[in-house]
């Protein structure tokens, strides 16, 4: 009974441990047996294999009808009035869309004796937190310079190059320019005067954080508060000096010329030397027909 039931369920054990005792013919017909039951499992996987894939729905198919389900649209908010109609009775609501409110730009502001067309933005300097910039600034102003400065970063440091090219450095101080370097304004010809260096450089940093909000072609008016126009210890350029030339050296007279014979005349690039030219000479000319050295 134990060998028909291990020869249906576990024959590859069996036929592993009776193989000596098995005739060729039982041997053949064992491994036909073990044979069929492996392709029937092999089967039996491969269908329920298959039928897990046809239950499971594509991915595509999910997304597309993921993307086909219709979405609620948002609620309007409105407003509604509504009506008495004296006649019959019925009240007609009437629908009407929210009002938008205007935003007004702020008015701008504007200084007296300059003309608002002519600038964006006023800025107010603080003169009594950086008195010698500010000096400056009212001194440059009262020379002719303009108060407006049109924003122009990315010239800066040609304009700072060109203004104060000439000017000497000193020591303590910075050199200060108006317009300043930022401006499309300034640049060669901007007035400089020298500034102690932590006052300049406080008032300098000062502008970049007001101005670092506005874009270029920005024109900013210039009005200084609190400040007092006071001296100013104005830099004087230096005009660079001329480097004295050296003499020329000075050249025989080409009517000091003479040539031993024509051999040195020849070397010299002298050739058919007439009469009265320089490097002519009689012991030269041996026909005396007025022609020197003759080719």
């Amino acid at each position: 009974m134990w060998k028909v039931l291990g020869w249906i369920f576990i024959p590859y054990i069996m036929l592993l441990f009776n193989w000596s005792k098995l005739t060729p013919a039982k041997r053949y017909l064992a491994i036909g047996y073990i044979g069929i039951i492996f392709i029937s499992f092999i089967t039996i996987g491969n269908s329920k294999e298959q039928q897990i894939i046809a239950s499971t729905p594509p991915v595509q198919q999910v997304q597309a009808t993921a993307e086909t389900k219709p979405t609620e649209e948002p609620k309007k908010e409105t407003s509604a009035t509504t009506t008495a109609q004296p006649a019959t009775g019925q009240v007609k609501v009437e629908a009407t869309q929210p009002a938008t409110p205007v935003v007004k730009a702020p008015p701008k502001e504007t200084v007296e004796g300059i003309n608002s067309d002519s600038y964006d933005v006023v800025m107010h300097f603080p003169g009594d937190k950086y008195p010698e910039t500010s000096s400056h600034i009212l001194s440059a102003i009262k020379k002719g310079e303009p108060a407006i400065c049109t924003i122009d970063r990315k010239d800066a440091d040609e304009h700072r190059a060109k203004s104060l090219e000439g000017i000497p450095t000193k020591s303590g101080y910075d050199r200060d320019e108006f317009p300043m370097a930022m401006c499309a304004e300034g640049g060669a010809g901007a007035d400089i005067a020298y500034v102690h260096s932590s006052d300049n450089r406080g008032s300098g940093s000062w502008v970049g954080n007001h101005l670092e909000g506005y874009t270029d072609g920005t024109r900013i008016l210039f009005v200084v508060d609190g400040g007092k126009e006071t001296s100013v210890l104005t830099a004087t350029r230096e005009t660079p000096k001329e480097t004295p030339k050296a003499p020329e050296p000075a050249s025989t007279p080409k009517s000091n010329i003479v040539f031993k014979n024509c051999t040195d005349a020849n070397k010299a690039g002298y050739y058919n030397i007439h009469r009265g030219e320089p490097g002519y000479a009689p012991k030269l000319d041996r026909d005396n027909d007025g022609i020197a050295c003759e080719k």
